[in-house]
């Protein structure tokens, strides 16, 4: 009588060794690549299902201040996200206040903002 190997660890590594994934790549000309691309693309789209609807982002203030946070990576943080919030339609929402001080909300910026969208 052969030993049984109970082993769960044994038994995922043979199941993923036998296992040939669905879209895998196997062309070796650019003509395989670009219909495997196409039909990848068609499928992944199948799989991804429905897209939900596109909906603008939330107004958003980054704060900056010179003590604890570099204020260079507040305004590229800004300006990553300047560039989705123009995407969208809705750069006004998006606000950036810099100032000297400690880590605080900046009263008359805040106050604006809060006034605005709260």
């Amino acid at each position: 009588m052969a030993a049984r190997n109970y082993s769960m660890w044994d038994y995922l590594n043979n199941l993923a060794a036998e296992r040939k994934p669905l879209l895998t790549f196997e062309g070796k000309t650019k003509a395989d690549w670009e219909r495997w691309r196409r039909e990848f693309s068609a499928k992944l789209m199948e799989l991804c299902g429905e897209w939900p609807q596109q909906v603008d982002p939330k107004p958003e203030v980054i704060y900056s201040l010179d003590e604890g946070f570099p204020i260079e990576a507040s305004l590229r943080a800004h300006e990553h996200l300047r560039r989705s919030y123009m995407a969208a339609g809705v750069e006004g929402k998006l606000h950036v206040d810099v100032f000297l001080g400690g880590h605080q909300f900046h009263g008359p910026s805040a106050r604006e903002f809060f006034d605005k969208y709260l």
